[in-house]
């Protein structure tokens, strides 16, 4: 029988091919295009702490992002997958030598950086730059089967931003119990609500 997650590993499949067959010219374009519609979000101007993550392979680079938020004056920070199975805490970063090579080849704060506290996590204005495979239109978010952003966005209370190429936003993905939406979408399109 055909189930949810056998149709899931099917569709990374798909979407990693689409996002992969991208030109180095329509990607760098759609990023750079991506990450001008953030900036310009109030939410991101307004953020005292922004949470991004460390790009790998093909997905939306907000490299530069990670210099631009410290410039800012904002705080920085990125996932690291704690040794506990299954658990990622965001640490805040102040200078970008503090990253290393992690989990799963990513670039993840060091272990001595510190945890964000509590009350930063719990802040309306607190913004989260969720990565994916896709998205779709509810913005419900095609990862890669680890749970880790699934289970951070269930306590989180700020905004949380999906970040996605147009060729990879779906009307409908398929999503499990415990699958959360992000608040807002940004494609190389434009910036728009999720629909309920």
């Amino acid at each position: 029988m055909y189930s949810a997650r056998d149709e899931k590993k099917e569709l990374r499949k798909r979407c990693t091919l689409l996002r992969d067959g991208m030109t180095p010219e329509e990607k760098s374009a759609a990023d750079e295009r991506i990450l001008r519609l953030l900036c310009s979000l109030s939410s991101y101007r307004f953020a005292p702490i922004v949470l991004l993550y460390a790009p790998i392979k093909s997905e939306i680079d907000v490299s530069p992002l990670l210099k631009s938020v410290l410039e800012q004056g904002k705080q920085l920070a990125l996932p690291l997958c704690e040794k506990e199975p299954g658990v990622m805490t965001f640490r805040l970063v102040d200078d970008l030598s503090r990253l290393k090579k992690g989990s799963f080849g990513v670039m993840e704060p060091s272990e001595d950086c510190p945890a964000v506290p509590e009350h930063l996590l719990r802040s309306k204005d607190a913004l989260l730059v969720v990565p994916a495979l896709a998205f779709d239109k509810k913005g419900y978010r095609l990862g890669y089967g680890k749970g880790y952003y699934d289970r951070f966005l269930s306590d989180f209370e700020g905004v949380s931003v999906g970040l996605v190429y147009r060729r990879l936003l779906f009307d409908h993905l398929p999503k499990g119990y415990y699958d959360r939406k992000v608040k807002l979408l940004i494609s190389e399109s434009g910036v728009f609500l999720p629909s309920a």
